[in-house]
């Protein structure tokens, strides 16, 4: 296991969702939810971390129970 990338998330979170749901790192990392989970939580800017585990990435949100599997995205426009 390593950390891809950490640090906040730019503004209002309110969990996991569905496989289109983006987290956006404030350093411009872009990452995709790319499995059906619901699981909510409401933040605002929560730190998190992506994290390699057996050459799959998860997305692990401060406060939150689980993470999430996720892939890179481009940038939401």
């Amino acid at each position: 296991m390593h950390i891809i990338e950490e640090g906040y998330l730019k503004g209002a979170v309110s969990g996991y969702g569905n496989k289109q749901t983006l987290f956006e790192f404030f350093n411009g990392g872009t990452w995709r939810q790319a499995e059906y989970k619901k699981l909510g939580h409401d933040a605002f800017m929560p730190f998190a971390m992506v994290k390699n585990i057996d050459g799959r990435c998860y997305l692990e949100i401060e406060g939150m129970q689980e993470g999430v599997l996720v892939i890179r995205s481009k940038k939401r426009n």
